[in-house]
């Protein structure tokens, strides 16, 4: 019987710190984390999490339920009570390292408006409460791929052969971007190539809550990463979009224009598909990756990969789909969240 993908453990927090103003950072340890990893990649043997979407779920008023790590976890943590479940919800892995019980797991969370001390955008979830009071000891239970079975569950990051990437996003996109660009640094070679050919140019665009919020990122020497901090009381995309513009502009990306744009989104709907939560949501899948990385005419096209507030990511969409005629099949639109409303799982 082969193993599920995800692995359900009960972890401790190890370490909490403030990287920066608009992130507070948790490190998790346990026994159990030893069974978390993925799968390596076969041109360096590490193991790639990119922007991998992980579970977890923090104490509710009657702490922890006890469920088993097995492929019905979800539905016994659904029949759970309300008060005995907890607060499940999703994010990034900031870093998954070691082995065995000396695996650690490194979780970014982001404190957003008011509580980063910035701006007038706090949103204040079951989740950000209980980082924001966590202490060396404290318990969670976590959703972490597994080792050797989980390839690219949870992970939406598809450029194919791209030789172009492009990463748009605000705060709550950082920790992922920083993934996929260490990620990427580590399977550089030198500085210009990887086991699968030249290494790609990558371009990082990322709105922060405000100047001194961000995060160090240990990103290779192709990699630019442009910070970009909101104004106070500016909302997302604010600063992001007209960057964009000038990239656009600087780049000639999107080479489509009146008719020809139209033929190439043709079809193309109005708004985005969206999730259970309201979140714009829309990739273009394994398979559209694989076919573009067969696609010799693609590796010249710029993969666009977009995540963070909901407003923000409609804003880029309509900017690069409908004005700047990019082909909707080389973008993947990701919302993580939506102003003035705390997210579910």
């Amino acid at each position: 019987m082969t193993a599920a993908p995800f692995t359900l453990v009960r972890a401790r927090v190890a370490e909490v710190t403030r990287p920066a103003a608009a992130f507070l950072r948790v490190v998790f340890a346990g026994p159990e984390l030893g069974r978390a990893g993925g799968v390596p990649d076969t041109g360096t043997g590490l193991t790639r999490h990119l922007d991998r979407r992980i579970k977890i779920i923090v104490p509710g008023p009657r702490g922890l339920p006890a469920i088993a790590d097995d492929a019905d976890w979800y539905h016994a943590w659904l029949a759970e009570p309300a008060e005995e479940r907890g607060f499940m919800r999703t994010y990034s892995i900031r870093e998954l390292s070691g082995n065995g019980e000396h695996t650690r797991l490194t979780v970014d969370f982001v404190v957003h408006g008011g509580n980063a001390g910035h701006g007038g955008h706090a949103e204040t979830g079951p989740a950000l409460r209980w980082a924001l009071h966590a202490r060396p000891g404290d318990e969670v239970l976590l959703v972490l791929p597994r080792r050797g079975v989980a390839r690219d569950e949870g992970v939406e990051f598809a450029p194919g052969a791209a030789r172009s990437i492009v990463l748009v996003g605000d705060e709550t996109a950082a920790p992922a971007v920083a993934r996929i660009l260490e990620d990427l640094a580590q399977r550089t070679r030198g500085a210009h190539s990887t086991p699968d050919g030249p290494a790609p140019r990558l371009t990082a665009l990322l709105e922060l809550p405000g100047p001194g919020t961000a995060p160090g990122i240990a990103h290779g020497p192709g990699a630019a990463v442009h910070w970009l901090p909101r104004r106070p009381g500016e909302a997302p995309g604010a600063q992001v979009l007209p960057a964009l513009r000038a990239l656009l502009r600087a780049d000639g990306a999107g080479h489509a224009d009146g008719g020809e744009r139209d033929v190439v989104n043709r079809g193309c709907p109005t708004e985005l598909p969206e999730t259970a939560d309201g979140l714009p949501w829309a990739v273009p899948g394994a398979a559209a990756a694989d076919d573009a990385a067969d696609d010799t005419a693609d590796v010249e096209a710029t993969y666009w990969w977009v995540a963070g507030e909901s407003g923000l990511v409609k804003s880029v969409r309509r900017l690069l789909v409908r004005e700047a005629g990019v082909d909707r099949s080389r973008v993947a639109f990701m919302g993580y969240w939506r102003t003035g409303v705390a997210m579910r799982g």
